[in-house]
């Protein structure tokens, strides 16, 4: 499998110009030289390749950039050198096509890019393999007697193998929809599992046959998506396109997909049937479930809202959202949907989604979002979302009612201390105890009057005749 290592050393992602003389100049009649005069400069980018856990069995690969200083263009030679020599090989920059040994590099600093690539052999022994890649001005040419000097960069590969690759891998399931319109993509769904110890990029073949007469309308091979991780389990989509299919008669169809993993590990072959309908004959149609609130909305900044939808037609189809918006009940204008969502038919998987929609929120208030979902031209039942910015105002009423409130709880505290009181006994004076005032005018000597005894004396008798 090829893995590609965009630069694993400390200057891989610098640019280093190296400056070397030719040697002395160079006779100007010369057009056939392959020297400019003066200097040359060569940009090289990275000056260090590093590969890391190799595999036994893996290819690696990585981007050189070659830029060229000189006036003119110039032609160079690229061969790869040391240990791993009969590892490596030098592609174009896309990495398909023959090993190139020849490479012209314009002058300017855009520069020309190549892929490098090893291929660890299945025997190569755990440990440390060291290497170079020279790339030097092609062979230096004589000029009237005179022989100009050769001028070369190099750059260091370090590769380190620990282990033995293992590829392998199984189509879990693969499918495509039933019903589909003249003029419309088909599309053709792979869900592989990748067990291999490496990441790996499935290749597909697919072709479309006329069941009735077994000719192929269709037919495209290669790779598409990101490359499996090792363990990893993800479904690729392919497409039989609406450009094809536009030019097709109805009737049945019967799609072919073989699915390849690196190493020439073929997975499967499956066989995917389809039928074709008129433009627009298939119907079309969904519900709009519910609108959510998916952020907390403030002001200067959009309320994300959240539009799930289910499809119920028989066929692919967009949806999108559009509504109406107020704020404290006056309208503020229509909504959209940035982007529709391609829902599958009803009862297959991706048959339900959800519509991001963006609602800028410019003031404080109590907001209301009224919309539907269009399904390809057939409108849902609408859907209201209510959500508030800011803190709400207290309405009148409690306002009034809270008043009310503090003038009743006053009245009644009155009306409790009125009843204490009327119910206290009156409060008696306290009596004074004490001699009166007395003030005389002259002295005297104060004299008892005289008294008649009120019984006998002592040892006689008492009379009741007897008065005092």
């Amino acid at each position: 499998m090829r893995k590609t290592f965009g630069s694993l050393a400390s200057a891989a992602l610098a640019s280093v110009a190296l400056l070397l003389a030719t040697g002395g100049p160079v006779a100007a009649a010369s057009t056939t030289s392959t020297t400019p005069q003066g200097g040359f400069s060569i940009g090289i980018s990275p000056t260090v390749v590093t590969f890391n856990n190799a595999l036994r069995g893996g290819d690696y690969e990585t981007q050189i950039t070659i830029t060229n200083g000189a006036s003119v263009g110039e032609w160079f030679t690229v061969s790869p050198a040391g240990q791993i020599a009969s590892w490596a090989r030098v592609l174009p920059a896309t990495g398909t096509g023959e090993p190139v040994t020849r490479v012209f590099v314009p002058n300017g600093a855009e520069g020309t890019n190549l892929m490098f690539e090893a291929d660890v052999p299945a025997t190569a022994a755990d440990g440390a393999y060291a290497g170079q890649l020279n790339i030097d001005l092609v062979p230096p040419s004589r000029v009237k007697g005179k022989v100009t000097a050769g001028v070369g960069v190099q750059v260091n590969v370090n590769l380190q193998v620990t282990g033995t690759e293992v590829v392998g891998g199984s189509v879990l399931e693969a499918y495509t929809y039933p019903k589909a319109e003249v003029g419309s993509a088909v599309p053709v769904f792979v869900r592989i599992s990748n067990r291999s110890n490496i990441t790996v990029r499935p290749q597909f073949v697919l072709k479309v046959d006329r069941s009735a007469t077994h000719n192929a309308v269709y037919k495209w091979a290669g790779t598409t998506g990101e490359g499996l991780l090792p363990n990893q389990v993800s479904t690729f989509e392919l497409f039989w396109p609406a450009s094809s299919t536009l030019t097709q008669t109805l009737g049945n169809y019967v799609a072919t997909l073989g699915v390849t993993f690196p190493k020439a590990k073929r997975l499967g072959t499956y066989q995917l049937s389809t039928r074709l309908y008129p433009y627009g004959f298939l119907h079309r149609g969904g519900k709009l479930l519910r609108l959510d609130l998916a952020n907390g909305p403030q002001v200067g900044y959009s309320a994300e809202v959240n539009a799930a939808v289910e499809s119920t037609g028989v066929i692919q189809q967009e949806t999108s959202f559009i509504g109406q918006l107020y704020r404290n009940g006056a309208l503020l204008g229509e909504v959209k949907s940035v982007a529709p969502v391609l829902l599958a038919p009803a009862g297959q998987a991706g048959s339900t989604g959800v519509i991001t929609v963006p609602v800028a929120i410019t003031k404080d208030g109590l907001y209301r979002l009224t919309g539907v979902a269009n399904f390809a031209g057939a409108q849902t039942r609408p859907q209201t979302l209510t959500f508030r910015v800011g803190a709400a105002p207290v309405p009148l009423v409690y306002e009034l009612a809270a008043a009310g409130a503090v003038v009743l709880m006053a009245l009644v505290l009155v009306l409790v201390l009125w009843r204490r009181r009327r119910r206290r006994p009156p409060a008696r004076r306290p009596q004074v105890h004490g001699q009166p005032r007395y003030t005389a005018t002259h002295a005297r000597t104060p004299q008892a009057p005289p008294r008649s005894p009120v019984g006998p004396s002592p040892g006689g008798r008492f009379s009741p005749n007897q008065r005092s």
